[in-house]
């Protein structure tokens, strides 16, 4: 793409990596080499494709992100409770947790 568009590779590979603002020039000239509209460089075609899938794997919903978070603090809330308990000494040198007075 460099050579057609006249350019040394350093300078076209910092377009590629983004490190410099390409003119309107030279944007019209790679939509010409690549045979494609100019306004296509523009357009999010990924926006309207992210939909939320309950079911997907990898993604959850603002209720379940919601649920979990409430779950993990009542998890630490425990633990916390659990490491304030006072160990008991059995005759072997071994440690067990406090039975809970009913």
């Amino acid at each position: 793409m460099g050579e057609k568009l006249d350019m040394q590779g350093t300078s076209y590979s910092k377009i590629e990596r983004g490190q410099i603002n390409i003119p309107i020039k030279r944007l019209i000239q790679i939509a010409e080499i690549l045979k494609v509209n100019i306004t296509e460089f523009f357009e999010d075609k990924h926006a309207n494709s992210v939909k939320e899938n309950k079911n997907q794997y990898g993604f959850a919903t603002k209720d379940e992100v919601e649920n979990l978070s409430k779950l993990m603090q009542k998890l630490l809330n425990e633990f916390e409770s659990f490491k304030k308990q006072k160990p008991v000494k059995k005759k072997n040198n071994a440690y067990k947790k406090p039975r809970k007075k009913s």
